[in-house]
């Protein structure tokens, strides 16, 4: 049986979104001379500098599109899936680590599938139970892996970590179902333009945040940190957000909700690979283990989907 042509180039969107999004696992790793509040800050404010610059090619078009409606609902979809979501992931990775971050942000499939399934016409959520378990199962090898290196939840830190890691999975489920019906039900709307609208009320907040991030920690003195925290902030806003964010609202039309949650596995992969780069070494057996059930959880996704109607058939 063939995959539709829609959910074939969903899923390559997805990805490609993935690989971009795991770079943001590595990078509170990257600059810990300076607080994760200053990075969520500094990452947001370029993220709208890059967009203005955009909106500025295509301000005709885009114009009309900055009703008091369509701002207050990018506002509210920025704050819980890019500024509070990379606030709460950032601390969540510098108090608990990247496996048990990764563990519960992790579980984004589930939650945003268990949403799906209450869609009229959606792909039953039995249908999807075998994927899903598949996604949990490999996240939980994760956890018993990072409890297998020695890390201990006996201090507090670790257990901040993971309540924080909570509240990111929470917001970003929020904004990944909100995003979704959005789109759905604003055909007119191209995926390019609502990213560029999100960016620009993004950067809004980080400008907001940043006197707040200045006075938040001691800062370096040294310039060679700086211009590094100005490349990570650059390079994760460029790619982990205009890029990967446009992208991921053509993955938004193209999939199904229930498939769209188990595409976020991408991004808990590529986070895994980066970290092993990072960390210079080879996964270890579990580890392995987690990422084959990662790609079976995904298989199955797909192949569940390959007979389902679409929901919506807006133009990305």
């Amino acid at each position: 049986m063939t995959i539709p042509k829609n959910l074939t180039l969903g899923v390559i969107f997805a990805i490609v979104t993935g690989a971009l999004w795991g770079l943001v696992f590595v990078a509170p790793k990257t600059v810990t001379a300076f607080s994760p509040l200053m990075l969520v800050a500094g990452r947001y404010l370029v993220y709208g500098l890059l967009a203005l610059g955009l909106v500025l090619f295509r301000l005709r078009q885009i114009l009309p599109l900055l009703t008091a409606k369509n701002l207050a609902i990018a506002f509210g979809l920025a704050i819980i899936g890019n500024t509070l979501y990379y606030l709460l992931l950032t601390n969540a990775i510098l108090l608990a680590g990247v496996p048990i971050a990764t563990l519960i942000i992790g579980l984004m499939p589930v939650t945003i599938a268990l949403v799906g399934c209450l869609q009229k016409g959606a792909v039953p959520f039995m249908r999807l139970a075998p994927a899903l378990t598949l996604g949990t199962a490999a996240i939980a090898l994760i956890t018993l892996d990072a409890f297998g290196t020695g890390l201990s939840l006996g201090t507090a830190g670790p257990i901040i970590g993971m309540v924080l890691a909570m509240g990111a999975l929470l917001s970003w489920t929020g904004f990944a179902v909100g995003n979704s019906f959005f789109l759905e039900r604003h055909a007119d709307l191209s995926s390019e333009d609502w990213n560029l609208i999100i960016g620009l009320v993004t950067g809004l907040q980080g400008l907001a945040l940043m006197p707040v991030a200045l006075n938040h920690a001691p800062l370096p003195t040294d310039t060679s940190l700086w211009l590094n925290f100005l490349f990570v902030c650059v390079a994760i806003a460029f790619f982990a957000s205009l890029v990967a964010n446009a992208l991921w609202n053509r993955v938004s039309r193209l999939l199904p909700l229930t498939l769209v949650g188990p595409m976020v596995l991408f991004e808990t992969l590529f986070a895994l690979l980066y970290g092993f780069a990072w960390e210079q070494r080879l996964p270890q057996f579990l580890e392995i283990a987690a990422m084959l059930l990662m790609l079976a959880s995904v298989l199955l996704s797909i192949r569940a989907h390959r007979t389902q109607p679409r929901l919506h058939t807006q133009p990305a």
